[in-house]
């Protein structure tokens, strides 16, 4: 008789493993167990109850003895038991396993009524031992899920189980339950969030959750799917080894080991199809884990995964956990377990057991780590209240202690069950799963509220902050403000505002109630405070948004900052707008710098108050009167008005004329009205009993020093706190009394006896004054409040470090100066601060002297400290570090040019090296913005400068000084816009890498540029280029392609030629992203506002295209002899607008399946009366405002007009100065809208730009010339220029700001021929360059001035389009646009000057429509390839007698790329992606060919459709571009996989001499850009992704030795036309083109090998 292991440990099967036994035996009879062992008839059952602990319940091991009444001293009473289990091998094992495979397979009976009873029998065994059989009574499975009746069976039979007693196939139902992620109930529709259950130690990814472990009592799987909310929901289950009952060594795995396995299969799960299940991007922070024990699994889990990179974003989404008895401080009964597993044979403790006990060294550092990020997730606690059964007595084995973490937002629940049943249902209707269903449905509900709408919407939602923070810029912290002036708030005050009759008449939620509410005061009267109150009371009920205005910090003024922050605050609340935000977000370019109008235009009146919302807004917005621009602020909420949205808007301020003049205009547009804050008396009285209450006085006393105090404070709540203060120091009675009649009723009063009360105290103390009044001067003109910290290092050397910093300013301060809640230094109030910059006392601070005192101090900082290697900024030592290498000129902005010293400190500071040691700091702080802004105040200083010296000294006007500054402000300027990306990367390349491409008349050039005695690290030589220049690309749109139109967005422009064609490129890199056909000619198009869609009209048929795919998604036919003028969509791209020729608006309904156009108002734009004289005027030129609802026509014979769509009506006349027309108008040649406010720019005939605001009917006019007219899309340029020759003219680039005295400036960009075709002698001197004119030019790029020198020119002015050197460098070929190839012998001189070329061979061919694509010289120009699409021809270019044909040999060949062997000059190579051809030279006759054994890209075919015949899921495989090494010995080939949405690289080198491929690794792979070549010491040369120049050693790890990096392009040379032109030399130099000439780039490092 030996024992039959009904769970084995054997993984074959890939199944959890535990261990069970069932006995065989020769009878079927058995004594009973004795009864003092405490086990019942169900001897498995009795088992179970043995050794719980989580799934321990789902052990049955023979031992029972060892919980006997002797306890552990039973242990000797087995033995027998535990030696017979050892004979358990050989073919009994075998065969008690066949038996086990068979079970499952017997057949039930019907159902019967009565459950059985009987237990097992127990059965002698030859040794004497006993064993038990099963029974052999079949009993009947539970009803189903769906058979359930309405009265459920009474099935309880015990404390332990619900079900009827029968023996269990637990071999059957647990070996089969799969490990790993499994998916228990996939939804039709797309998951709304995961639901991942984790079974116990011992347990099962199945069985665990089956009462009895019946398959339909799994309610994961039977009875969740059908709850009402929960089965949108993915159900999976994890199953792992966690066995502890298995035979054999103990296994090394831990709780963490279990963790990672766990992060593993989410990170990597797929269906059942093999597709990824995205686990966590189902929708917002989606995911949720259930646990039935091991809480310390999961802890595990969440912690690793939440640092690890690769699990991070998946462990992210967690958003709830839920335990049901989970022991988070461990278990006694875990020792007791590993004891037992110690003294049985064949079995060892396991690791994850002993970190279960109590106390445990894991639980206790898990618990400590996961009460850190515990707050991040919903925390549901279930414990069992029953005790369980083990051995002969009853015991909790997770108490409510141990079951419950004790977070303050953990919710524990108690289950009226045991340890066995915590996790284990009867029915549907049971109460514990009822509890257990109703969490779970809660807080399904509550992950989907969390982002209202489509799955779509729900994943993008999860990067809406990273997307707000891109498109408003680092808002700043609007909670910390409220925060401050909430303290400072005492019980009972200004409670009185909640029944004022005005207040209640603004805040009910009543149509007719009013929008506005001006609440104003005197200064000093508690205005922030109320306004705190206000917020908090409604923050209660409501929504509410709310800003603070601060004086003394500049972010906190800002109007800018208070919209972007009051946009982020409704963002978080309204998913409709937010989504809104983050489609600007992905198509508009940042509005961090954006002015407050262009962000008030865009974001609320363009989004906002077009949205309906589900209930009232309330803006509380504070300090008006502290703004930057609060009249602006005041004006633009006349835009309220047009707001379907309801909101309700408190403005707080001060009251001056301006503001009430604002406030009377607003009233007009707005329903407003205003509330005086006059009588303060009552919450006065009550801060000053708070107070006084602690004074040791008489209740006598006290009432009269309240009296007195509230008279005297005339309802001023600053001169109340600051006279307290001297009231509460006072001793005794007469020393109050006195301090009572000396305080002056008027805060100008008080303040001068603030100041002679410290006066007095430093009278004999100089230094403590000196200190008083730097602190003061800080305090006044400091940028923003600096830390107690920063204030440290500020007065540092001047003052030595001072031991308490906060009580020596209240000594030499005063009550001036205070230190805030958050630590930072302030003025107690702004009148405060008015004082002591506007008084003569001796502690005034001068605000121009007070500038300068800090602008030195932040440069001599900077000097002293940035240079300093090492040095982190971001570290909490070097706040005022920081503060210093930011603020500085805003600081030098404030100073007086009545004085030379500061122009001549910033002179000193910009003519060292550490100008390029502050630019480093900005980058590594990621504020290299600053550079705009110091480039703009160093520009106007140094004009204010020059109008001083005009009026004062003209010699001075052109000092040198003026002249340094500038140039300097233009070079930070270009600096940021053409190496910002490369400074971020890597800030040290300002000092070596970037001046050497920046032009010679530069700053930067002139002092860090010029080329020392020694070998520069980086030459760049070639371009003439002397000053900035502002072009950035040039596209060349093929021969004979005439440009129709450009229309722009954000991130793509669009460029419309004559044959109806659409190429659409992206607005950085200048790549061609997409090319579309209308197939007829396009007279107008237009960007949809988020720059998905794009709208074309042409002769026939509009087409509405998806940018994004290339299709075309709607096509409407249009109006016989209609064209459009102009076409816009409307705000939300519902709906297509057009002005046409025959003096109609038309609109087609896009939201309709075939839409088409109907007329709106025909009686718009009819108006035949010009102001002069009767005329039947058409329209030549029309422009939609951005929504549509008006549009501006001009005519030729009348002014240009103003009309509104809704309602139809003209609005305005366009009329002009008497001193410009003497009729009063002329005619408009262009007109366009600006995009971010109402007002009109357009070109007058004969010249000039003139920008009308329609409303106000006010113009500003710019002499100007030109016909072509175009803004940025943000409004803050415009350009103008001609249409005939682009290389003739220059443009004209004018900044616009949205304020009225904006500043005009203007650029010239030069536009030379450009650079079309190279031909690289790669180890020769000479280089030949060809351009668009057809010349064709010499450079010597190894010494001299590296200019070129003209060597021919082709006949007609048309582009050079291929050139190729023969190998003995004597011979160039070079291919024309027209067809004609030309050989020419070159006899070439020193430093190319005189240099000839005669003609030897010409032949004229028929341009294929993919045109020639090669031409190749043999070594002595003997033959001439040409490949012209796929036909490949060789001629002959020797003399041919006459008579005789010279057509060449030809051959078919398409999508090959061609060289001249490397390594035997008679042959040529021919390479496909998937071959490489050998060929005679001579005749083209194929040598050889092989098969390239590269691998390109996954599932490429050689049946690849042509490049025109792409379509979105088609894609083209080609060889880009092939190099040889300078010995010919490998060959670096670019393949390319070229799609409708992208280009994929995939780089090999070739041995020429095997053809077998050197493979690199993936990490390499990954990083090129474009491959350039092979240099020595193997190695491979390539452009990264971020166009860094970059080398790797081919053979090395890529762990062991790293791509060394030598210098990275200028942004303004990555342009698609000049990189694939480049090329690399054999001595390491660079050659790219740049603006029609080569530039020559030689490092230093590349030239050592």
């Amino acid at each position: 008789m030996t024992p039959d292991p009904e769970y084995s440990s054997d993984k074959s099967h890939g199944r959890s493993s535990g261990l069970t036994s069932r006995w065989t035996t020769s009878n079927n009879t058995a004594p009973p167990l004795p009864s003092k062992w405490g086990i019942s008839s169900d001897a498995h059952r009795a088992t179970l109850q043995l050794l719980t602990h989580s799934e321990l319940a789902h052990v049955t091991y023979t031992p029972v003895c060892l919980l006997s009444e002797a306890g552990l001293q039973g242990i000797g009473k087995s033995v027998p038991v535990l030696f017979s289990i050892k004979k358990r091998f050989g073919k009994d094992k075998k065969k008690a396993r066949d038996d086990d495979l068979e079970e499952p397979s017997r057949a039930l009976p019907p159902p019967s009524p009565q459950p059985s009873t009987s237990g097992p029998e127990i059965t002698p065994v030859p040794d004497g031992s006993r064993l038990s059989a099963p029974s052999t009574h079949i009993v009947p499975r539970p009803t189903p899920l769906g058979r359930l009746t309405s009265k459920p069976a009474n099935l309880a039979l015990s404390a332990t189980s619900a079900l009827p007693q029968r023996p269990r196939s637990r071999y059957a139902d647990r070996r089969d339950d799969p490990l790993g992620l499994t998916i228990v109930h996939e939804p039709k529709a797309p998951p709304h969030c995961d639901v991942i259950f984790v079974h116990g130690l011992g347990g099962t990814s199945r069985a665990t959750w089956a009462k009895g472990r019946d398959p339909d009592y799994c309610w994961p799987q039977e009875w969740l799917p059908v709850e009402p909310g929960i089965g949108g929901a993915r159900i999976l289950s994890f199953g792992y080894n966690a066995n502890f009952a298995a035979a054999g060594p103990a296994p090394i795995t831990g709780i963490a080991d279990f963790a990672r396995d766990l992060l593993y299969a989410m990170k990597y799960a797929k269906s059942e199809d093999l597709e990824e299940l995205e686990l966590g991007k189902t929708g917002l922070d989606n995911g949720k884990m259930l646990n039935q024990m091991l809480m310390l699994f999961l802890e595990q889990a969440y912690i690793l995964g939440k640092d690890h990179p690769s699990y991070s974003d998946m462990v992210s989404s967690v958003r709830a956990m839920m335990f049901l008895a989970t022991p988070h401080r461990g278990s006694n009964l875990a020792g007791v377990l590993n004891r037992i597993l110690a003294v049985s044979f064949n079995h060892s403790p396991k690791l994850y057991v002993a970190e279960l006990k109590n106390g445990s060294q894991t639980i206790e550092a898990l618990n400590d780590q996961f009460r850190h990020i515990a707050s991040r997730l919903k925390i549901l606690s279930f414990f069992e209240t029953l005790p369980t059964s083990v051995g002969p007595k009853k015991m909790m084995v997770v108490d409510k202690g141990s079951a419950t973490m004790g977070y303050p937002d953990e919710i524990s629940k108690s289950m009226n069950a045991d340890h066995h049943t915590v996790c284990k249902f009867d029915n549907r209707e049971d109460s514990d799963y009822i509890s257990v269903r109703n969490a779970l449905k809660s807080l399904i509900t509550e992950i989907c509220l969390t982002g209202v709408g489509s799955i779509k919407a729900l994943a993008q939602a999860q990067e809406w902050v990273e997307q707000m923070q891109h498109l408003l810029g680092a808002c700043e912290n609007h909670q910390d403000d409220f925060e401050f002036f909430r303290k400072r708030w005492t019980t009972g005050t200004c409670d009185w505002i909640l029944s004022h009759a005005i207040f209640n008449q603004w805040a009910t939620d009543q149509e007719e109630s009013p929008v506005m509410l001006w609440l104003h005061a005197l200064p000093g009267s508690g205005k922030s405070i109320l306004s705190s109150f206000i917020v908090n009371h409604l923050l209660e009920g409501s929504f509410c948004v709310y800003y603070f205005f601060r004086f003394g910090d500049q972010s906190k003024c800002s109007l800018s900052n208070c919209l972007k922050s009051t946009a982020y605050q409704i963002a978080e609340k309204f998913p409709n707008f937010r989504y809104a935000l983050m489609d600007m977000s992905s198509s508009s370019k940042t509005l961090e710098k954006a002015d407050p109008k262009t962000i008030w235009d865009k974001i609320f009146v363009g989004i906002l108050f077009k949205l309906v919302l589900p209930t009232t807004m309330y803006w509380i917005i504070d300090a008006v009167d502290e703004s930057d621009h609060p009249q602006l602020l005041v004006e633009m909420m006349q835009g309220v008005a047009k707001s379907t949205a309801s909101i309700k808007i408190l403005l707080v301020s001060r009251q001056n004329d301006d503001l009430i003049s604002a406030f009377d205009r607003l009233s007009i547009a707005v329903p407003s009205v205003f509330l005086p804050v006059e009588d303060t008396k009552r919450d006065i009285r009550t801060c000053v009993e708070k107070e006084v209450q602690y004074m040791r006085a008489s209740k006598k006393l006290k009432s009269m020093v309240i009296e007195r105090m509230v008279a005297a404070a005339h309802g001023n709540f600053l001169w109340a706190s600051l006279a307290l203060v001297e009231v509460m120091r006072c001793n005794t009675q007469e020393d109050l009394d006195e301090t009572l009649e000396a305080i002056p009723s008027g805060m100008e009063q008080l303040y001068r006896r603030m100041e002679s009360t410290i006066m007095s105290k430093t009278i004999n103390r100089p230094q403590d004054r000196r200190l008083g009044h730097t602190i003061l001067t800080w305090a006044t003109c400091s940028r923003r409040p600096l830390a107690l910290d920063e204030l440290t290092q500020a007065l540092q050397p001047e003052f030595s470090i001072v031991v308490d910093l906060q009580f020596t300013i209240s000594r030499v301060c005063g009550q001036f100066v205070i230190v805030d809640a958050s630590g930072r230094l302030v003025m107690v109030h702004q009148t405060a601060r008015d004082h002591i910059m506007t008084n003569d006392s001796a502690l005034a601070v001068d605000p121009t002297a007070g500038h300068k005192k800090l602008f030195t101090k932040c440069l001599s900082v900077v000097e002293g400290q940035v240079h300093q290697r090492g040095t982190d900024l971001q570290s909490d030592d070097q706040g005022f570090l920081r503060y210093a290498v930011t603020s500085w000129a805003y600081h030098f902005n404030l100073t007086s040019v009545d004085t030379d010293e500061p122009l001549l400190r910033l002179v000193s500071f910009l003519d060292g090296k550490t100008v390029l040691a502050w630019i480093v700091s900005l980058a590594q702080l990621n504020q290299l913005k600053i550079l705009v802004y110091s480039s703009k105040i160093m520009t106007l200083h140094v004009r204010r400068k020059r109008s001083h010296y005009r009026s004062t000294d003209t010699i001075l006007h052109t000092m040198q000084e003026l002249d340094l500054v500038e140039s300097w402000a233009t070079d930070f300027l270009k600096i940021l816009g053409k190496f910002g990306p490369t400074l971020l990367a890597d800030p040290s390349t300002i000092y070596q890498l970037i001046p050497p491409f920046c032009p010679r008349s530069s700053m930067i050039y002139q002092i860090f540029g010029r080329q020392s005695p020694y070998l520069p690290p980086l030459q760049v030589h070639g371009l003439t280029q002397d000053v900035w220049d502002d072009s950035l690309a040039k596209i060349s749109l093929g021969p004979k392609t005439q440009t129709v139109a450009v229309v722009c967005s954000a991130s793509q422009f669009a460029v419309v030629t004559g044959v109806g064609g659409i190429n659409l490129y992206d607005s950085t890199t200048f790549d061609l992203q997409r090319a579309l056909s209308h197939n007829e000619r396009v007279c107008a198009i237009s960007f949809s506002s988020c720059s998905n869609f794009l709208a074309t009209y042409g002769f026939r048929t509009t087409k509405v295209w998806s940018v994004k795919t290339g299709s075309a998604m709607h096509q409407i036919r249009n109006p016989l002899g209609s064209r459009a003028f102009t076409i816009t969509f409307t705000t939300n791209n519902t709906e297509l607008v057009i002005g046409s020729n025959d003096r109609l608006i038309r609109v087609a309904n896009l939201a309709n399946a075939n839409p088409t156009w109907s007329t709106l108002h025909e009686g718009l734009l009819k108006e035949d009366t010009t102001i002069d004289r009767p005329v039947h005027n058409m329209p030549w030129r029309m422009a939609f405002n951005s929504d549509a609802s008006c549009v501006a026509v001009a005519y030729r014979g009348s002014p240009l007009c103003l009309w509104s769509l809704v309602p139809p009506k003209l609005i305005q006349h366009c009329m002009r100065s008497s001193d410009y027309a003497g009729n009063g108008w002329t005619v408009v040649d262009q007109v366009i809208w600006h995009p971010q406010s109402e007002e009109l720019i357009g070109l007058y005939m004969g010249g000039h730009v003139f920008r009308w605001n329609p409303w106000e009917d006010t113009q500003q006019e710019l002499q100007a010339y030109g016909s072509i007219l175009a803004s940025s899309p943000d409004g803050k340029f415009f350009a103008i220029g001609d249409n005939e020759s682009v290389e003739d003219e220059s443009d004209v680039v004018s900044e616009v700001a949205s304020n009225r005295t904006a500043a005009v400036s203007e650029a010239v960009a030069q536009v030379r021929d450009q650079i079309t075709a190279i031909g690289v002698q790669f180890s020769g001197k000479q280089q030949a360059l060809g351009n668009e004119s057809g010349t064709i030019s010499l450079i010597d790029v190894t010494e001299g001035s590296h200019s070129p020198f003209q060597l021919c020119k082709s006949d007609v002015s048309l582009s050079i389009t291929h050139l190729d050197w023969s190998s003995d460098g004597n011979y160039l070929a070079f291919a024309e646009l027209t067809g004609k190839v030309v050989i020419r012998r070159v006899q070439l001189e020193t430093d190319c000057r005189g240099s000839t070329a005669s003609p030897i061979f010409e032949v004229k061919i028929p341009v294929s429509p993919e045109g020639i694509e090669q031409i190749l010289l043999d070594k002595k120009a003997d033959r001439l390839l040409v490949k012209n699409g796929p036909t490949v021809t060789v001629w002959s270019s020797i003399h041919v007698p006459d008579g005789e044909d010279n057509a060449g040999t030809s051959i078919m060949l398409p999508e090959t790329k061609w060289i001249k062997h490397p390594r035997d000059s008679k042959f040529l190579l021919a390479f496909s992606p998937w071959h490489v051809q050998t060929y005679r030279w001579n005749d083209l006759t194929e040598v050889s060919t092989l098969e390239m054994q590269i691998p390109l890209f996954r599932a490429d075919t050689q049946d690849s459709p042509k490049i025109d015949q792409l379509s979105p899921i088609d894609h083209v495989v080609r060889v880009g571009s092939i190099s040889a090494n300078a010995s010919g010995s490998h060959l670096l080939i670019d393949t390319v996989k070229v799609t409708a949405k992208a280009q994929e690289h995939s780089t090999s080198i070739l041995s020429t001499s095997t053809f077998t491929p050197i493979l690199l690794p993936d990490t390499i792979q990954r990083l090129i850009e474009i491959p350039l070549g092979l240099l020595p010491k193997q190695r491979i040369i390539f452009l990264d992704k971020d166009h860094w120049m970059c080398s790797w050693r081919v053979g090395a790890h890529p762990a062991t030795e790293k791509v060394q990096k030598y210098y990275c392009l200028p942004k303004d040379w990555l342009n698609v036309e000049y990189l694939k032109l480049c090329a690399l030399l054999a001595d390491g130099r660079f050659l790219i083109p740049n603006n029609g000439e080569l530039a020559v780039i030689r490092s230093a490092a590349m030239s050592h090998w």
